[in-house]
Parts: structure tokens; sequence; C-alpha cells
């Protein structure tokens, strides 16, 4: 449920270079995720009290990791899994895909929104594992 960017591509330039309408961009450039978006739909399966704390827990980021492209993609030399989560209303599963899955050496979809390193840990952890 993550961007797999390429060489030269930053997250910016894979979504049109702007960010996805539910993130908050503050009067400093900053971004910041919209509460009620992440509440409803970034950590929709997990239950309401890690909901909550991961939304207490988000703080602004600074632009330039959206912006930047980067110099080197990691994935062309060491092997990777994509986690396809099949429920993310942030990230469209078709995206997840038909996009970054084919860039990882291998993938695997979860019946998951956003975030199942929250919402499925000890899946995650077995994924990681392997």
């Amino acid at each position: 449920a993550a961007f797999q960017p390429d060489v030269g591509e930053s997250l910016f330039s894979l979504t049109g270079n702007a960010p996805a309408p539910w993130i908050n961009v503050l009067e400093d450039g900053r971004t910041l995720p919209d509460r009620a978006h992440g509440l409803a739909h970034g950590y929709a399966d997990c239950d309401e009290a890690t909901r909550v704390a991961c939304i207490d827990r988000l703080r602004p980021q600074v632009p330039r990791p959206f912006t930047e492209p980067i110099e080197r993609a990691a994935w062309h030399d060491i092997p990777s899994t994509y986690v396809i989560c099949t429920q993310d209303a942030s990230l469209p599963p078709s995206v997840q895909r038909n996009v970054f899955a084919p860039r990882a050496t291998s993938s695997v979809e979860l019946d998951a929104s956003h975030a199942p390193m929250h919402a499925q840990p000890a899946r995650v952890a077995a994924l990681l594992a392997k």
C-alpha cells in the first residue's frame, strides 16, 4: 500500500504533481493527512483505539520527500515484496496492483486498508520474516 518509485520519479510526479485530495498542505508548505480521512479510511480495519492512536501520532512533513525525484531505486538490486491492500481507500488497489507490484520481486494481497502493519501485525510480521 505504498509508492515504489523508479529512478527519476517522485511521489508527486506519480500523482500528477499534487498531493492526494486527503493530504492538507499547510501554510508553510508542509503536508499533513486529513484526520477524518485517516480515521475513516487509512486505518479503517483497525479498532477504534488503534485508529485514534495512529492519527494522533501524525505530524506535518516537509515537502522534499514527496517532490524530489529519487536517484536510486533499491528494488532494482534488493529483492522486495509488494503488499497490495485490497481495501485501501488512500492508494487504489488497482494502482498498487498494476503500477507498483510489478516492480517488486513478488507481491501478496491482504484484505486490509492502508495500514496493515496496525490492523494485521502478525501477518505483516510473518511476511517480513520470510
